[in-house]
């Protein structure tokens, strides 16, 4: 644990350094994605939320560094699913490929356990589980319409409140990132398709899982559905998952010379 520590604490510090060598650029950008959906999915099953649900997923860019925070919400009891601080560092780009690195520093799932009171009755208690999460990630360029992203990333609790709690997990995604589909004038289609492997413990998983966006051009609404598809798992939770939503996008660049 203390080696990870150690390993969480230098990519913290080459993130600052990185930083502060590219501040005198003055590159800016912001931007927000808000989903509701009827069904609260995770890439891992046993964190889906299988309520309805609204994602708000907020993102900071300056320079080649960019903070990221991420909320999603229950909609039915008005309490936090998901909470994620996501910062990551884009690299030099060379013409073929790209590497960045980032970092949830906290990742925090929320879980209900319910309990018997004093009283002998009920109740329910809402549980964070924190972790803190690396993921360096691989961009390989294959042409103008086409790249394939390879991203892993490695995870350990910062506390174990539970016994049902993942004490270590690690996932790899393979991600081809596809060019934005015209169907015509009017109408834009977004496929992001991608095959992982999760383990938790001892147990694995491999997956297949896909976010699509509809929307016309120039509109800032779109539909959305996601879909997750176990193809083999030792893990618990659906083996099979999808959604439908409603999503608002939003973005700005600000450059200064």
């Amino acid at each position: 644990m203390k080696n990870r520590h150690l390993i969480l604490l230098v990519l913290l510090l080459n993130f600052a350094y990185v930083f502060s060598q590219e501040e005198n650029k003055n590159s800016y950008a912001i931007s927000a994605n808000i989903n509701l959906n009827n069904n609260g999915i995770s890439w891992i099953p046993v964190y889906s939320l299988e309520k309805p649900s609204v994602i708000t997923d907020f993102k900071l860019t300056i320079n080649n560094f960019s903070i990221n925070p991420r909320f999603r919400f229950d909609i039915e009891d008005l309490q936090p699913w998901n909470i994620d601080i996501y910062l990551n560092y884009k690299f030099k780009k060379k013409r073929t490929f790209a590497f960045e690195l980032g970092t949830l520093l906290p990742a925090a799932t929320f879980q209900q356990f319910s309990y018997e009171n004093d009283n002998g009755l009920t109740e329910s208690r809402l549980t964070p589980w924190m972790y803190i999460f690396i993921n360096p990630k691989v961009t390989i360029n294959i042409n103008s319409n086409l790249k394939f992203r390879i991203s892993y990333f490695e995870g350990f609790p910062t506390k174990i409140v539970s016994e049902y709690q993942p004490k270590n997990g690690r996932t790899i995604f393979i991600q081809p990132l596809i060019k934005k589909i015209s169907v015509n004038q009017k109408i834009d289609l977004l496929w992001m398709p991608q095959l992982y492997l999760t383990t938790f413990n001892e147990d694995k998983g491999y997956y297949f899982s896909q976010n699509i966006f509809i929307g016309f051009k120039n509109f800032p609404f779109k539909i959305s559905t996601s879909l997750n598809k176990a193809i083999e798992t030792e893990l618990r939770g659906k083996k099979f998952d999808w959604n439908i939503g409603l999503s608002y996008n939003f973005s700005k660049k600000l450059i200064e010379k």
